[in-house]
């Protein structure tokens, strides 16, 4: 098939936002089933766009199952996005028996998968081993696999008072959805064969394909993890082992002859802002825990779980998302919106033979689901629900002979109103009764109410008594809408392949018979090629969001400062800027009013602050890339080879400003870029040049010899920073760049005027790049972006007071004797990757030698800059691709998300083994005379380090080059360094000095020279300088 470059014209049919206005009801209250939404999500109709990515190559090793193969049965793993206050009942962390158990595929089960994660944490669903289904100790399941797992016994759930446990909502069960149908014996145990097709031979046929929900069955995998260190997660938010534990899941279901698409969540229905607040609870706790891993002590580790029950994030998930297409050949997608309605989407047109996931699955009204909640990989034994069975038992007077569409109404009703999963919470509105209170409503032959909508408000909790309970009854109404009416690609519409989830399990609905009213939960209506870029991986969540429905949100940090939420601020101003150049290319005039002002979410007040867009916004130039010699040495077979340096090295001459109509059709636009190898050479020239690294003027005669000594023999272009004008005067390093967000025009031309302001920075970039490994390059950027909006410095953190989040804590109270030296080198150490994996399960826990608040508090923003940039990279791909100036189709645009950088999830490891080495040299130095001796102590502190002596070069190497990096910045371009202390003081000469002493004790030859020229060999001798003279 194929597609005009560009896809679709900029948005024309753009719906207006509003507020859901809910579905047409029938007399007892129960929505209307004959009624869906409008025949799309997504552009407008009678226009040809891409299908969803084939579930073969490059996502997946087989071919999909013939779709007249008849479906064995659903099934399906958990995920959603976890949510801090939709968590269930807390309990005290189960004994690990010293017995052994055998690895099990699907959510972990507190009774069999090493306990610790009470029942009711994110909706997991124990199923209990039966009497006889032990299989043998340590048993195998297949080559590859590693050994089993020691299973935990059974133990029953402490009680627990609910009015004891917080929730989103102080009324409403504390009892989730699984506990209540294992209560009503629902939960079946059968072979794995059972599920199979008629005639099927796991021996000579392929694999059949099983959806598995990816955003819980990643969480699972993670809280086995913490079952082990609870603390593991702390520095390191993916870990190796991480992804060594979603191997194994592959490993294992490849092992029972399944291969599985992991689908990720999408965007969430539209609902209410308050339900991703943390509670007070949860941040008073996390305070706790951070005074006692300072002062030395342990928590316990039910306290730790309460602290840091953080969601993964999006850029895990991405990550992982990543990982499993390129290392393991394994299909994932994130769907448009609920990922249960793009499973069940794949299991009805037969492009999955089963079903994986959370009991929450059940709510959608697909009929005939068997859904997989669990398989043991010992005997193939498969615990799953018959939604056919569940309905007739629960609700068996609203079923008939040949219908349960009644029940499959109650049981929405049932899940909607006690919702726990966190992909649910925002809709749920928490009646102040049981649940068995609720289902006996809903299931009586003769309810008291007239209506749900009678009910909800007769028994909705408001703490708030002007608080109207009407909204309440909305947000039900958009939970229906978003289970029912969730946009899913097809494969058999013949409308467009992304419709609503209704319109593919009734076929028979047109588009006559679609309602309109869905924008308040589902959002405005955008371009498809923007929901299949999401599909394939390329545009995250987050972007989209922001797009559709109009907010930005930011959860809180596992350790919040006073830094945190002012640099917030700071990166805002990028977020707008990124978030404005897809609506240039999507907005018109009449579009305006959805878009000119969007909302902030956040954790601290006000909750919901609005996110102005930018009165000036960047306009990116073009490139002219057409004959350059750094694009025709790009190997297009080998693009993770490439190297930011050569992009840099690009004159600005190559520039060209755009003549054309930024909004025009994209089909009109002139064609720029030809093949991935200038269209890729071109997304990362203007990221760059979004964030002010190319000057487009004539460097000075000093800049120009500078730029040709530092390339010296390689014969490189000649560094940034050229000016039009040969007139003009050179602008001085002091003032060259201004460039920190805080003002986004600084650095680009005004109407009328011709000078750019000249940038030096990007020389000493590029020299560092170029002369370093290339592991190093994305760090190398990063940190001299956080070192232009000030978040790397050497001054302690300011930490929130959880009494008061509006408030620091007093600096008497904190870090404020640290040594400014190690608070900078441990920090640049936490932008590089040390691996930190485990080699054996069976190996001892050792918990780790230090805790650090401040590294883990830097981490944190660190991760904010990289999501920005990540964004920035996905959202300039997406705008040449909407710009339809490319050659390249739709499908190779998507396969950029494994290209583009900064899709690194920071870890504070390299900075703990620095830090460690920095601060407590008297542990190892006194009786440990030789450098071998001291990393062998080193390896035995930090066991989980792979070859310790190895990684801990990389460290110094990076933090001393990354020194050096500043200080050129310092000297050459002080407009760089927005912390003004590192420019007042030495700290930046006497940090350097401290590495090269550590060098020397624990590494064999000389440390590495400054690249840039600009730091005397004479310090090689020089005595400990006095600090901050």
């Amino acid at each position: 098939m194929n597609y005009g470059r560009g896809g679709h014209p900029p948005m024309d049919p753009m719906q207006q936002g509003g507020m859901y206005g809910g579905p047409m009801m029938r007399h007892d209250g129960y929505q209307d089933n004959i009624l869906s939404p409008p025949p799309q999500v997504g552009y407008g109709p009678n226009v040809g766009a891409p299908p969803p990515l084939p579930p073969g190559p490059p996502y997946s090793g087989a071919s999909p199952m013939p779709v007249a193969r008849s479906p064995g049965g659903v099934a399906a793993a958990p995920g959603a996005y976890p949510d801090p206050r939709s968590k269930g009942i807390m309990n005290t962390p189960m004994p690990m028996p010293n017995a052994a158990r055998n690895p099990r595929v699907a959510t972990p089960e507190p009774s069999m998968i090493g306990g610790g994660i009470p029942q009711g944490r994110f909706n997991q669903q124990p199923a209990l081993v039966p009497p006889g289904m032990v299989p043998p100790t340590n048993y195998m399941p297949g080559a590859n696999v590693p050994p089993a797992q020691p299973p935990m016994l059974p133990t029953p759930m402490n009680p627990v008072d609910p009015s004891t446990v917080e929730r989103f909502s102080l009324g409403g069960p504390a009892e989730n959805f699984y506990d209540f149908l294992c209560e009503h014996d629902l939960v079946s145990i059968e072979s794995l064969s059972s599920f199979f097709p008629s005639g099927y031979n796991p021996k000579k046929d392929p694999p059949l394909k099983i959806a598995v929900d990816g955003n819980f069955c990643l969480n699972s995998l993670r809280d086995e993890l913490r079952k082990r260190d609870p603390l593991w997660f702390l520095h390191s938010t993916l870990p190796e082992e991480l992804l060594d534990a979603v191997s194994r899941h592959v490993e294992w279901m490849r092992s029972l002859n399944l291969e599985p698409i992991w689908v990720f969540n999408g965007l969430s229905v539209s609902g209410d802002v308050e339900t991703f607040l943390t509670s007070e609870r949860e941040l008073r706790a996390r305070d706790i825990v951070w005074s006692r891993l300072e002062e030395g002590e342990i928590p316990d580790e039910a306290d730790i779980q309460t602290a840091f029950d953080q969601p993964l994030g999006e850029d895990v998930q991405m990550a992982v998302s990543r990982h499993l297409k390129q290392e393991l050949n394994v299909m994932a997608v994130t769907a448009p919106f609920l990922n249960w309605a793009q499973m069940v989407a794949f299991h009805k047109e037969g492009l999955v033979d089963l079903l994986m996931g959370p009991p929450e699955v059940l709510l959608l009204p697909y009929d005939n689901m068997k859904l997989i909640v669990q398989i043991d990989v010992s005997n193939s034994n498969v615990s799953h629900f018959d939604r056919d069975k569940v309905l007739r038992t629960l609700f068996p007077f609203h079923v008939t002979e040949t219908s349960t569409k009644d029940a499959g109404d109650r049981l929405m009703d049932l899940g909607l109103i006690t919702a726990t999963h966190p992909a649910l919470s925002s809709t749920s509105v928490g009646l102040n009764l049981t649940m068995e209170e609720v289902y006996s409503e809903l299931s009586s032959e003769t309810p008291k109410y007239r209506s749900i909508k009678d009910f909800i408000h007769a028994h909705t909790f408001v703490q708030d008594t002007n608080k109207k309970k009407a909204g309440f009854f909305i947000k039900h109404s958009k939970g229906r809408g978003y289970l029912r009416y969730s946009g899913v690609f097809s494969s058999k519409s013949k409308d467009s392949p992304l419709v609503y989830l209704i319109r593919v399990l009734e076929a028979e609905l047109t588009n006559a018979d679609m309602p309109t009213n869905l924008v308040g939960v589902l959002g405005n209506f955008v371009p498809l090629s923007l929901f299949y870029l999401q599909f394939a991986g390329l545009l995250s969540v987050r972007i989209m969001t922001v797009i559709t429905q109009s907010y930005i949100r930011d959860d809180c940090p596992v350790s919040d400062t006073k830094d945190y939420h002012d640099k917030l601020g700071v990166l805002m101003t990028m977020r707008s800027q990124i978030i404005a150049q897809v609506f240039k290319k999507l907005g018109k005039e009449r579009h305006t009013k959805n878009t000119e002002c969007l909302s902030w979410v956040r954790w601290f007040e006000p909750i919901l602050a609005p996110m102005q867009r930018p009165s000036d916004i960047i306009n990116l130039d073009e490139w002219d890339v057409s004959s350059s010699e750094e694009v025709r040495q790009l190997d297009e077979e080998h693009f993770e080879k490439y190297s930011i340096a050569s992009v840099l090295t690009f004159s600005a001459e190559a520039a060209r400003p755009i003549n054309e109509d930024s909004n025009c059709s994209p089909r009109k636009a002139l064609m720029r870029y030809h093949g991935k190898r200038e269209t890729f050479f071109a997304v990362l020239l203007k990221t760059f040049d979004f964030l002010g690294y190319f000057s487009h003027s004539t460097a000075s005669p000093e800049t120009m010899e500078e730029g040709e000594r530092m390339m010296g023999e390689e014969g490189e272009m000649p560094a940034m920073g050229q000016m039009n004008s040969t007139e003009t005067d050179p602008i001085l390093a002091s003032d060259s760049n201004n460039n920190n967000y805080h003002d986004a025009t600084d650095y680009l031309p005004k109407e009328g005027v011709n000078e750019y302001p000249t940038v030096y920075f990007p020389t000493y970039l590029m020299n560092a790049i170029k002369h370093n490994p290339r592991s190093f390059q994305n760090a190398f950027v990063v940190l001299t972006e956080v070192l232009r909006v000030g978040i790397i410095s050497s001054l302690p953190c300011r930490y929130i007071d959880p009494a008061d989040p509006q408030q620091e804590i007093s600096m008497e109270n904190q870090e404020a004797n640290c040594d400014p030296r190690v608070l900078l080198a441990s920090r640049i150490g936490c932008l590089i990757s040390v691996p930190y994996r485990r080699e054996s399960e069976d190996l001892p826990f050792i918990w780790a030698p230090v805790y650090s608040r401040h590294l883990c508090a830097f981490t944190v923003m660190v991760r904010a800059m990289c999501r920005c940039l990540r964004d920035l990279v996905e959202v300039i791909a997406t705008t040449v691709f909407l710009a339809g100036n490319s050659s390249c189709s739709l499908p190779e645009f998507a396969s950029y998300s494994f290209l583009l950088p900064f899709g690194e999830v920071p870890s504070a490891i390299g900075g703990l083994l620095l830090h460690y080495v920095l601060v407590f040299p008297s542990d190892y130095q006194v009786n440990l005379i030789t450098r071998q001796e001291r990393l062998e102590y080193l390896q035995e502190k930090f066991r989980d380090i792979p070859d310790l002596g190895k990684h801990l070069r990389v460290v110094m190497t990076f933090t001393l080059q990354a020194l050096y990096l500043i200080n050129a910045y310092k000297v050459r371009d002080k407009g760089t360094v927005v912390p003004q202390h590192l420019l007042e003081d030495n700290t930046l000469e006497c940090t350097i000095h401290l590495l090269w002493e550590k060098w020397y004790d624990h590494i064999d030859d000389n440390p590495p020279q400054d690249i840039h020229g600009l730091y005397g060999d004479a310090m090689m001798g020089m005595e400990p300088c006095p600090l901050g003279g």
